[in-house]
């Protein structure tokens, strides 16, 4: 695994990769080209209050994609941040991606208040904020929809399937320079892998 505590993101060495000083060299210095190309390219909006949270995404007529973290030490959160520059750059020109700490006093009534987050501690959420108007007063009581339950499907997966989908439908749209542009993301899960099982005898 490698890390950055400055900017809380992670990625766990695959479980299927050979594990030779050679091979993790290698995906070491893959990783670190690509964070350096996130860490300069993408952008994140950090939420640190309500009041901030109302008025750069509901009151804007953009497409958002936020994520809601249980503080930003935890592996799944670091995961979760890591993914969400994948995204912001993915999706750069298109959509706009933030993070709010649900950990932090100032933004603890709008995560377990105004937007019902189960209550700490949970795993990272995502939410869409509609393209157009989403102000209290056009869309009264409007929070956003959750993009993937993490009980029934993988963040990771869901994320590729979301930047697709959205890398497709907005394709005149996306930035020259969006990591996207020419193919998809390579989302990290926030834990190792299980075996398969055997398949069933004939």
């Amino acid at each position: 695994m490698v890390g950055s505590a400055e900017r809380g993101t992670q990625q766990l060495y695959p479980k299927n990769k050979g594990k030779s000083p050679e091979e993790v060299v290698e995906w070491a210095r893959q990783v670190a080209t690509e964070w350096r190309y996130l860490y300069s390219k993408a952008h994140i909006e950090l939420f640190k209050s309500e009041a901030n949270f109302t008025q750069d995404v509901l009151h804007s007529e953009l497409l958002w994609f936020v994520v809601f973290t249980d503080g930003v030490h935890c592996g799944p959160c670091r995961t979760a941040m890591t993914n969400a520059l994948r995204l912001a750059s993915g999706l750069m020109g298109v959509a706009k991606v933030g993070v709010v700490d649900c950990e932090e006093p100032d933004t603890h009534d709008l995560c377990y208040e105004t937007l019902a987050l189960p209550p700490p501690p949970h795993a990272p959420q995502i939410r869409i904020f509609r393209a157009g108007k989403k102000d209290p007063e056009s869309a009264p009581k409007y929070a956003g929809e959750l993009l993937y339950n993490a009980n029934e499907v993988q963040p990771h997966v869901a994320l590729q399937l979301v930047e697709l989908v959205a890398r497709n439908a907005l394709h005149d749209k996306i930035a020259a320079n969006a990591l996207a542009a020419g193919q998809g993301g390579d989302y990290a899960d926030d834990e190792e892998k299980k075996d398969a099982p055997p398949p069933d005898p004939p």
